[in-house]
């Protein structure tokens, strides 16, 4: 349930006139992919973890975090430019209400790498993720 909450979240907060529309699943896509990006990094020692209490990624000594988070950004948007280049896991969620498009992300993209309780309070970490992402 906390992760489909976190996922309907993150697409109420791009509804569209109350609508989940193309452009509300590219910016969903988009943060989902920049939250994956920048776990790359802290995995490879170039950020520190993520701080939940100030909901942000930790920069490490002589890491430019700023440039770190461009780079990311850049290749989150040349991966996915606009609306017809969505991960697979997006696709046709235009129209659906954010319940059932929250359900169809979190199937396609978070929902094979359930077989742990340790992995799934990962997942439900990185979908709340996106959000500060955001922002």
């Amino acid at each position: 349930d906390k992760i489909l909450n976190r996922s309907r979240a993150n697409i109420d907060m791009f509804m569209e006139d109350g609508a989940v529309t193309a452009l509300t699943a590219l910016r969903v896509c988009r943060l989902t992919f920049l939250v994956k990006q920048m776990k790359k990094l802290v995995a490879s020692g170039h950020l520190g973890e993520w701080d939940a209490d100030l909901e942000e990624w930790r920069g490490v000594q002589d890491a430019p975090f700023d440039a770190l988070l461009h780079r990311a950004w850049v290749k989150v948007m040349l991966k996915f430019p606009d609306t017809e280049h969505l991960h697979k896991g997006f696709e046709g969620v235009a129209g659906q209400t954010s319940e059932c498009a929250a359900q169809q992300i979190v199937n396609a993209v978070y929902i094979r790498y359930f077989d742990t309780k340790g992995k799934v309070l990962e997942c439900a970490d990185e979908i709340g993720q996106v959000r500060a992402a955001y922002e």
